[in-house]
Formats: C-alpha cells, sequence, structure tokens
C-alpha cells in the first residue's frame, strides 16, 4: 500500500509542476544574452539573409 501513495503522489507532484512549467510565459523568464547588439539583421548591407560560418576539421582536410 505505502507504494501506492508513493507512486500517487509522485504523479500528482510531477503534474503540477509540469502545468506551472507550461503556464509561464516565455517572456517572463529573464534573458542572460546580449540584448543591446545584433550582430546579422536581416535586409541590411544588401543581404536578404546572413550565413554564419563555422569551421570544422574533418579526416579530408
Amino acid at each position: 500500500m505505502a507504494g501506492m501513495r508513493t507512486s500517487r503522489l509522485l504523479v500528482l507532484v510531477v503534474a503540477l509542476a509540469a502545468s506551472a512549467v507550461s503556464g509561464a510565459p516565455a517572456a517572463a523568464v529573464p534573458s542572460h544574452g546580449c540584448d543591446g547588439s545584433v550582430p546579422y539583421r536581416a535586409g541590411t548591407d544588401g543581404y536578404d539573409t546572413f550565413r554564419i560560418p563555422a569551421a570544422l576539421r574533418t579526416r579530408a582536410g
């Protein structure tokens, strides 16, 4: 019986936590990034999109 109570309590706690997390709007979460600078903006410098370069090292060079 104790195992069943524990598992019901666990289900209740998980359900309440999931509803609390999904109910919060994304705007309410503080941002840790840099909001004052946008290095690549579409529609500027004659380009509609920017490709951010990446460097990868492979066996082929």
